[in-house]
């Protein structure tokens, strides 16, 4: 979860101060939209050519969180 700071544009939305954020990463993780008809299914050969070719340079394989608690492990 991340907190807006201040007023902030996304896309045509705008965020206000004091709004939480949350990233629903297992429904990202999980989206046939960006990661094909076998997105539910797990496919390591996917990233077989890299991070960007398999999200088709989109934001959005956040792998065991993202930002300054990213896991280690």
């Amino acid at each position: 979860m991340r907190t807006v700071h201040k007023t902030t544009k996304l896309g045509d939305l705008q965020v206000p101060t004091g709004v939480v954020l949350l990233v629903p990463m297992i429904l990202i993780h999980h989206d046939p939209e960006i990661w094909g008809d076998d997105a539910k299914e797990f496919n390591p050969e996917r990233f077989s050519e890299g991070v960007p070719k398999a999200t088709q340079n989109k934001l959005c394989f956040l792998p065991f969180g993202w930002g300054p608690r990213t896991c280690i492990g």
